[in-house]
């Protein structure tokens, strides 16, 4: 019968269903003081994520999707809420020693980008801009991917009700990114109220 379309049919996306085994010794820590939230890389193969080891030191892994065994990225220790670079060759991180770092997957050396006191979360532009929180209490920054200065992004000292901005993703075309703004708690209540948002990078 006639579908409609014309030339030949698309090909089916195939399901991926995956397992992260972990080497003995390892496990992985949602806690925000050691966060291991697991990356998936812009092309799909690949899975990265922080775990602790038994000394409880964070270390950065990368698992391919047709390998069962994920692998350590050496010189990782203290890494923290990594994130992809668009090529998917890449990791950036934050460490226990206050900095915005890379690597590349296959290895090589850590390259530091910029200070991060206690970074909350980043996003990698396909123009090379990085965007992230360098702590708890800040806007959100941008940086270049090869290091620099980075400067704020976001206005917090306007924001009155908000105490800081944090885990900013780019959407497509690199002029718009969502982050959350986290609300300062309530007098006694321990509660605390965030909201997603959108911003244009133009302000």
């Amino acid at each position: 019968g006639f579908t409609g379309t014309i030339g030949p049919k698309p090909d089916s996306v195939p399901v991926v269903r995956s397992t992260v085994n972990m080497y003995e010794g390892l496990s992985l820590d949602l806690n925000p003081a050691s966060p291991g939230p697991v990356k998936v890389s812009p092309d799909g193969r690949y899975l990265a994520f922080t775990a602790t080891d038994s000394g409880g030191v964070n270390m950065l892994y990368v698992r391919a999707l047709d390998d069962p065994e994920p692998q350590l990225i050496a010189g990782t220790a203290g890494a923290a809420y990594q994130f992809w670079s668009p090529d998917s060759r890449s990791l950036a991180f934050f460490t226990d020693s206050g900095n915005l770092d890379r690597v590349e997957i296959t290895g090589g050396p850590v390259v530091t980008i910029c200070k991060a006191d206690n970074g909350k979360g980043g996003t990698w532009g396909e123009d090379g801009i990085i965007l992230f929180a360098p702590n708890h209490v800040a806007p959100i920054h941008r940086v270049s991917a090869d290091g620099g200065t980075p400067e704020p992004l976001t206005d917090l000292k306007s924001d009155s009700e908000v105490r800081s901005h944090r885990f900013p993703v780019w959407l497509p075309g690199g002029t718009h990114f969502l982050y959350i703004a986290v609300g300062r708690a309530g007098a006694g209540s321990g509660r605390v109220d965030s909201s997603l948002r959108l911003a244009a990078v133009d302000g």
